[in-house]
């Protein structure tokens, strides 16, 4: 990717969060923002173990919560970006 490519992706990027109303959607980015945040200079996404059984309660939590959607909301709000 060049880097005018990946100047307008962020661009782009930026755009759709500044738009978004949706504060779970937000939260959310946040959330994967920080996570990524933590892993910044390693050469590998793989989490360690206790990370993933982190990662699985919180996803409970927040579905216990009713912070999720279905997976047609999903594609319906990825749509209108």
């Amino acid at each position: 990717m060049s880097t005018i490519e990946l100047e307008v992706q962020k661009a782009e990027l930026a755009r759709k969060i500044l738009n978004e109303n949706d504060e779970n959607i937000l939260q959310k980015l946040m959330i994967f923002f920080k996570n990524t945040e933590k892993k910044v200079g390693t050469q590998s996404w793989q989490m360690t173990v206790e990370e993933l059984r982190t990662e699985v309660m919180q996803a409970e939590e927040e579905y216990e919560k009713g912070l999720c959607i279905t997976h047609e909301e999903f594609l319906k709000k990825q749509a209108e970006w």
